[in-house]
């Protein structure tokens, strides 16, 4: 799911306060993420499953993008 969905489903504010609390909550995870963790933290969040393990979760689906990120937007979108 990309970001823009999120805001789509459950509105700007909800989501803002969502990446708020994920960057407080989990600051060292938020931090080390590529933006598709962070919209799959964002998602866990939103679904109320933030009592799940997420460095467990993020790691089955992200595993390979977190070692190969990069900080070059264009690569994100072509990546994708």
């Amino acid at each position: 799911m990309s970001l823009y969905k999120l805001v789509q489903q459950y509105g700007f504010d909800t989501v803002h306060a969502a990446i708020v609390l994920a960057h407080h909550k989990y600051k060292e995870l938020w931090q080390s993420l590529p933006h598709s963790g962070k919209v799959k933290v964002l998602q866990l969040l939103l679904e109320g499953k933030e009592n799940l393990p997420l460095g467990e979760v993020l790691a089955e689906g992200t595993g390979k993008e977190v070692a190969t990120h990069s900080h070059s937007s264009t690569s994100q979108v072509s990546a994708r």
